[in-house]
């Protein structure tokens, strides 16, 4: 037997047709067809993967209250001071310009900064010292988050940190 979810009852293949002998099971516009299956001829809900620990650092990033960044307090240099995006692709950035300095292929553009920007677009112009330390910062938080996402257990860590 060949079911079909629909919340339309017109069927779901290709053509809207539907072949002989299926059921048609209708949704509700409650119910998403995606999480949904037919079982034994009743509609039953899916239950859903389990997210990917990146999947639940990034719902925690979401909902931190911190715009989904880190929050940076730089005691040398307070125009580098502000709220810097950590989600997945800006730690890769992040790392990747880390990684160049500690290499000795030094900064992005070859001169003495490099503009980086904040969570908002606004550009700061970072020195390779302080970057690193940026860097070290954004480790520690998203390794820490981390580690209470893969225990299930105590409080985040707080997304306000102070470099140099």
């Amino acid at each position: 037997m060949i079911y079909y979810l629909t919340a339309t009852g017109n069927g779901n293949s290709p053509d809207g047709t539907l072949p002989p002998g299926a059921v048609v099971c209708t949704l509700t516009q409650y119910q998403n067809a995606a999480l949904w299956t037919v079982s034994g001829g009743v509609i039953v809900a899916v239950t859903p993967p389990p997210l990917t620990l990146a999947q639940q650092e990034n719902v925690i990033l979401a909902t931190s209250g911190s715009g989904a960044g880190i929050v940076i307090t730089c005691a040398s240099n307070s125009v580098l001071s502000g709220t810097y995006a950590i989600d997945s692709l800006s730690q890769v950035k992040i790392t990747a310009v880390a990684a160049a300095i500690n290499a000795g292929i030094g900064l992005p553009g070859g001169g003495s900064t490099f503009n980086y920007p904040d969570i908002s677009g606004t550009m700061h112009p970072w020195t390779a010292t302080t970057f690193v330390e940026f860097a070290k910062a954004v480790m520690d938080l998203v390794y820490n988050m981390d580690m209470v996402v893969a225990a299930d257990t105590g409080s985040l860590p707080s997304t306000a940190v102070t470099i140099a």
